[in-house]
């Protein structure tokens, strides 16, 4: 018998049967030296025929039938027998005490979607108002005059079962003038089973890496991933691996364990999470044997990778909008605009896109490619059709591969002359050629990057940007020293940084670097730190010596529990500015009102009837307490994604309880209804009296039947539930059997008689 070494996760096969002998071998009552078993033969976890025979030929031979390694799909042979130590690619074991064959596939572990499963469910919104807002005002002096302006944003979102309608303004007032500009307003609904999005009103087409997007106000229907916080979208997102024997396993990507789990023989499925890039994942495996398997392999993943199947598309139709500085105006035209892309394969993406509009059309498509050991690669391809430039082409290629120590992003766009899009009929040339590439590499003497950026267009000024920049830490990382330089090749100018940086005490930074742009230079000394619980207080200052100007700034910022002051001061050498302001969210349900710092894109109005001034915490850390009606408006929920809200059972009075202490929240955008149905729980005291009318014996077994409390029994009868509601029920056993009664009907009547009464009913005489 041979326990062959499985080089990656396999697979367990068991025998129900005992070993039996064949019934014309000898000495059938003696223990049994018989070369044959009868056994029931499974392969990689899976029954594959329910009873085999097995012959031990020799030690160095058990024989099988090759017609059942054929129907396994295993082996295929002319032979009638073959010795399972001769057939490739398996290893196998056999247990003689449980009858078991146990055949193993030399599989790699394999890479996985995450399968197509039912969607969580969500809590609807109530109607409820969710909201963020900045105030702000500024001084400026300078030498002959002194101005005043303040600024005003405000974001207000109404949500409802039906949708959500957002609107968003901006405002300014200076000395002369005051402006109010609305920057979008559109109602949205959400459907989270199938990831859709549907929109009308201000909003922008979606584009490919290859395109540009088009701001425009309309109809609009697409898929949204953001409803899918798990990322179930895209490939790779599962290991599939099948385990021998019971094994602890414990599964590393780039360094940090993402599982570690106990796990039964067979075939396992194992949520990973990859990151983007490279992943380079370390499965260990230590069997109950002892014996510790190493699983090593790596992968590319893509953020917009498409997992075998899926699909995202976006469907747009509108009048197109342009903006100048923070103002919009509709134009007189209609735009369509269509994107699909769908996982063709875990590895393969692709992608179809169309515009079309008064002026012409566009049609493009692409390809996103994702290998598994070099990195992912794009390719696109579009024509254009305009009435004004004729037909005109684009070609767009890019790689991209990131590890731990290095990336490279490379990028190209070619279009001719008469290319146009939806964008160009808005005055935006699109550039005839975009080039750019970034190389990063971490490195024992410091992190290197390298990039170039080239745009050339016969409407647009070119340019020709190549950068470089370096940063090395030392002593522990507390002092680092930077450089940085850039050359403008198309204007001829040149630039030169250098410094060093150290941190200090609890939270702060000091730098102080020298820039040189040819003939102009700049000394610059910054100080940033932050202190306070939570590090509210956040500050930054700087000074700057140059030959062309000097200057001192300063700007912090108080984080509040309901709000976020700030404030910036700067003095130059013509003119000095102070500004202050407030920033902030809201949201509005049910009659309350809440404030905090951020607003997040869902809420809960959480209802804990009853309680009052008793702490409730989400995800652990403290959000708020219960008002006088045991409620409270909790702000920044994630939305989509479980969000732990809970009570600490010591907060709660005794004369209190709740269904439950904790509660796992998925809401969807906006404000929802999260009810954790305190009750108020009195004591009880009563009498039981037995149907020969004596009282119930000392020590007899009386519980609550929904907690399963137990309630003393003491002299003549007398029974006390210390915590009961009126719609629990008290269960009282004696040798006749058991019998129940609401709590109510024993808090009214004070008496329980263990006979048969419309209020009092046996459950059972099954002693």
């Amino acid at each position: 018998m041979r326990l062959g070494l499985v080089s990656s996760s396999s697979v367990l096969v068991s025998l129900a049967a005992s070993a039996v002998e064949i019934p014309d071998t000898p000495n059938a009552g003696a223990p049994s030296a018989s070369p044959y078993l009868l056994v029931e033969m499974k392969v990689n976890g899976q029954t594959s025929q329910s009873v085999v025979e097995i012959v031990k030929v020799s030690a160095a031979c058990d024989q099988i039938a090759v017609r059942y390694l054929n129907l396994a799909g295993l082996y295929n042979a002319p032979e009638t027998a073959v010795c399972l130590q001769d057939v490739p690619g398996i290893d196998y074991r056999i247990d003689t005490a449980t009858a078991t064959l146990e055949i193993f596939t030399r599989a790699e572990p394999e890479l996985l979607a995450a399968p197509h499963h039912a969607r969580p469910t969500f809590l609807r919104p109530t109607p409820g108002l969710l909201g963020s807002y900045s105030l702000s005002g500024q001084r400026v002096e300078t030498e002959n005059d002194t101005d005043w302006n303040s600024f005003g944003s405000l974001s207000l979102g109404f949500y409802a079962p039906a949708g959500r309608l957002e609107n968003e303004v901006i405002a300014s007032v200076t000395e002369d003038r005051s402006n109010v500009q609305r920057i979008r307003t559109v109602y949205q609904k959400d459907f989270p089973d199938s990831l859709t999005t549907l929109s009308l009103g201000d909003s922008f087409t979606r584009a490919p890496r290859w395109g540009r997007v088009t701001a425009f106000a309309g109809l609009q229907i697409g898929t949204d991933f953001s409803m899918d916080p798990e990322g179930n979208y895209m490939p790779f997102q599962m290991l599939k691996a099948l385990l021998r024997d019971q094994s602890e396993v414990n599964i590393r990507i780039n360094g940090v364990t993402r599982r570690h789990v106990g796990v039964d023989p067979g075939m396992t499925e194992f949520d990973i999470a990859p990151q983007t890039g490279l992943n380079e994942v370390e499965m260990v495996i230590r069997e109950e044997t002892g014996l510790t398997r190493i699983e090593n392999f790596s992968f590319f993943n893509s953020r917009t990778a498409l997992a075998k199947g899926r699909t995202d598309y976006s469907v747009s139709l509108g009048v197109p909008r342009r903006y100048v500085g923070a103002e919009a105006a509709y134009l007189d035209r209609v735009i369509g605009n269509a994107y699909l892309r769908r996982g063709l394969s875990n590895e393969v993406t692709g992608e179809v896109y169309l515009e079309a509009s008064n002026e012409g059309m566009l049609a493009g498509t692409g390809a996103q490619l994702t290998t598994r050991h070099i990195g992912v690669l794009n390719v696109s391809a579009a024509l254009s059709e305009s009435d004004e430039s004729g037909t005109g082409g684009l070609f767009a290629v890019g790689f991209e591969r990131i590890t731990r120590r290095t990336s490279l992003q490379l990028e190209a766009r070619f279009a001719g002359d008469a290319y146009r899009d939806s964008v160009s009929a808005n005055g935006v040339p699109f550039p005839d050629r975009t080039v750019r590439a970034s190389v990063g590499v971490a490195t024992g003497l410091g992190s290197l990057r390298a990039s170039y950026q080239e745009e050339e267009d016969i409407d647009l000024r070119d340019r020709r940007f190549a950068a470089l920049s370096w940063e090395r830490p030392f002593e522990s990382q507390r002092i680092s020293a930077f450089a940085s330089a850039y050359h403008d090749m198309e204007q001829d100018e040149s630039g030169l940084s250098l410094g060093l940086r150290v941190r200090f005490g609890n939270n702060k930074t000091a730098s102080l670097s020298r820039t040189q742009l040819d003939d102009d230079y700049a000394n610059v000394l910054q100080v940033n730190g932050s202190s306070g619980k939570n590090d509210r207080l956040q500050w930054s200052a700087q000074a700057t010596d140059g030959n062309r100007t000097d200057s001192v700034q300063a700007y912090g910022t108080l984080q509040g529990r309901q709000a976020e002051m700030f404030a910036n001061v700067g003095l130059y050498e013509s003119m000095n500015q102070a500004s202050a302001g407030i920033r902030g969210g809201f949201a509005m349900a049910g009659g309350m009102l809440a404030l905090r710092r951020y607003a997040g894109t869902s809420a809960a109005l959480v209802n804990a009837d009853g309680l009052v001034n008793v702490d409730v915490f989400h995800d652990g850390r403290p959000a708020g307490q219960t008002n006088n009606d045991g409620r409270i408006l909790i702000m920044d929920l994630r939305a989509h994604e479980a969000n732990k809200l809970s009570l600490e059972p010591e907060d709660l009075s005794l004369d209190y309880a709740v269904e439950t202490y904790e509660k796992s929240v998925r809401p969807m955008r906006g404000i929802v209804q999260v009810d954790f149905k305190a009750r108020r729980a009195l004591s009880l005291a009563f009498t039981i009296i037995q149907r020969d009318g004596s009282p119930l014996p000392v020590g007899s077994t009386v519980r609550i039947l929904d907690t399963g409390e137990l309630c003393p029994v003491g002299y003549d009868g007398r029974a006390w539930c210390e915590h009961i509601l009126d719609d629990q029920t008290v269960e009282v056993v004696t040798p006749e059997g058991r019998f129940t009664q609401r709590a109510d009907q024993l808090r009214e009547e004070g008496v329980m008689r263990l006979i048969d009464a419309p209020s009092l009913r046996m459950a059972s005489t099954d002693r």
